[in-house]
Parts: structure tokens; C-alpha cells; sequence
């Protein structure tokens, strides 16, 4: 089994296996580990397209769409995300100074109500990834937490604009609803909101069979 994906269901299932959402997610999660392959590739493009925009590349700047996005990179001001490669030699390696901040991060969200709510499988191991990167990297980088970036938003935004360009993703398709049923409480624009509800309709029409102009 691969190294990383052993010691990531062991830190899941040691901080948060208790909590109803996460212990019907971990089954699936444990089961197939391709899932999480997926998902790093995946939250690595996402990554990737944050410090694009960070670095004012303007092909995808919206305001109307990438609310959050705008403000994470005004704040990093030029400056990139840590690496999901850094967080991931942490977790197979954790010697005693990568173990503490393992700690810090998992203790961090048992505090988060997610792992408790209604949520399918897929998307409470969707929210478990992309809080995980979130977690590290405010920590990383504590002047983005004083500024109160909501940096899983980012990601989730720039997963959007993925799926708006034709590739909707798996971690995507598990994390979506935070814009669609939440986007209030959640902090992303209501136009944001819209487009991903259109575009679901769209892929059910495609899934049916149905032509739309």
C-alpha cells in the first residue's frame, strides 16, 4: 500500500473516526485508495491554478465568480501556496516535528462540523482532502489565517472553473455542494452558485441523452 495513503486513513481514522459522516466514509475510503490518487492529482491542478492567479494570469480573473479566490491572492501578493508535495512528505515521514504539526492539523478540524453532517461518502472524503491542504497550509503561511482567507474555498472555486472549461473532476463532483447549498453561509457569490446549478443541469440533460442548444 502506498506509504502516504496508509498513514492518511490512519491520521483520519485516529482524529476523526468517531464522527458519524467520517466513519461511513471510512470504509470506502480504505477501500479504494485510487480515489485519493485522484483526488491529490486533482487538488494539485487547483493548487496550481491558484498561484496562476496569484501571479495575475487574467485568462479566468472574475469577480463575479472567484470572490474568494480574488481575495486569497491579493493577500498572498505574488507569494504561492505551499506545495501538496510538502504535506505529503509529511505524512510519510513524521518524525517528531512533522508528527506535532500532523496533531495541530487533525485537531484543528474535529473541530469542524462537517464530519457530522448528512453528507454522502463521496463528498464527506472530498471535504476531508481539501480541509486537510487547508489546514496545513494557514498554518504554513499563518498571515493568510490573520487575514481570514477561506483558502478550501479557493480550491473549490478553481475546481468550478475545471468544470466550466469541460472537466469536471471527481473532487469536484464531491465538493460542489458546498457552493450550491451553502454558498450563503460559505462566502462564495450567488452568480457562482447559479453557474454550477446550470451546469448540473447540464450534465443530467447530457446523462439523459437530451440535445440543448
Amino acid at each position: 500500500m502506498n506509504p502516504f495513503y496508509k498513514s492518511y486513513c490512519e491520521l483520519i481514522e485516529t482524529y476523526l473516526g468517531n464522527r458519524i459522516g467520517i466513519s461511513k466514509a471510512l470504509p470506502i475510503l480504505t477501500r479504494y485508495p485510487e480515489v485519493t490518487d485522484i483526488h491529490i492529482g486533482e487538488l494539485r491542478a487547483a493548487i496550481r491554478l491558484i498561484n496562476r492567479y496569484a501571479n495575475s494570469e487574467n485568462l479566468f480573473r472574475n469577480k463575479d465568480l472567484f470572490a474568494n479566490t480574488e481575495y486569497l491572492t491579493s493577500v498572498l501578493a505574488k507569494q504561492l501556496l505551499p506545495t501538496w508535495d510538502g504535506l505529503s512528505w509529511m505524512v510519510v515521514n513524521q518524525n517528531e516535528s512533522e508528527k506535532e504539526e500532523l496533531t495541530k492539523i487533525f485537531l484543528e478540524m474535529s473541530q469542524f462540523s462537517y464530519p457530522d453532517m448528512d453528507f454522502t461518502p463521496s463528498q464527506t472524503i472530498a471535504t476531508t482532502i481539501i480541509s486537510f491542504y487547508r489546514t496545513h497550509s494557514l498554518n504554513k503561511l499563518p498571515f493568510l489565517r490573520n487575514a481570514d482567507v477561506k483558502i478550501g474555498n479557493s480550491i473549490e472555486e478553481m475546481l468550478a472553473l475545471l468544470a466550466f472549461q469541460g472537466i469536471p473532476t471527481l473532487l469536484y463532483s464531491g465538493s460542489k455542494h458546498w457552493i450550491t447549498d451553502f454558498y450563503d453561509d460559505e462566502g462564495f457569490t450567488s452568480e457562482l452558485a447559479h453557474k454550477v446549478k446550470s451546469r448540473n443541469l447540464v450534465d443530467i440533460l447530457v446523462d439523459c441523452g437530451e440535445k440543448y442548444a
